[in-house]
């Protein structure tokens, strides 16, 4: 007899909507963020400085979206992605943040920004936990809003750079 999978919750979806929110906000913030570091540092080169951060994010984040493809059903349709991912998302961007403001040496802004992108992989156990529901309206609809939060950060990003 086959296993019936839950449906997304409200919880999951503002977990998922949340963590959306987030990874793409990250991802955005950094290109900006990185190079003004760099240059209030007076580095050697702040384009190559904040080019390795913003690559070592990008990094991380494929290397968490396939680890979390590798985990199992049970794990992913669980509340375990949510847990552990956004904590490392919150654990690397608090050791961003406070490298940042002890100017800690590039090498470890690079180490806190690919913490902080192996939280990115609650967005693949997201839309996978989206995809399992049975009626196709309300799969496009989680979609949907899954999307929207996912817009919402990437334009977010920038702006709170600039603040």
């Amino acid at each position: 007899m086959a296993r019936q999978r839950r449906s997304f919750s409200k919880l999951d979806m503002i977990a998922g909507a949340g963590a959306q929110f987030l990874t793409n906000a990250c991802i955005t913030v950094v290109t900006p963020t990185a190079l003004h570091s760099a240059e209030q540092r007076d580095d050697a080169s702040p384009l190559t400085s904040s080019g390795i951060i913003a690559g070592s994010t990008a990094f991380g984040m494929m290397v968490s979206l396939l680890v979390a493809y590798t985990r199992s059903s049970e794990w992913l349709d669980g509340k375990g992605p949510f847990r552990v991912l956004s904590f490392t998302m919150l654990l690397g961007s608090g050791l961003y943040l406070v490298g940042e403001l002890r100017r800690w040496p590039v090498e470890s802004l690079v180490l806190a920004r690919l913490i902080t992108s192996l939280g990115f992989g609650a967005v693949y156990a997201t839309k996978r936990r989206a995809s399992v529901e049975d009626l196709p309206r309300r799969r496009e609809y989680l979609f949907l809003l899954l999307e929207l939060a996912s817009s919402s950060g990437m334009a977010c990003g920038p702006v709170l750079a600039g603040l």
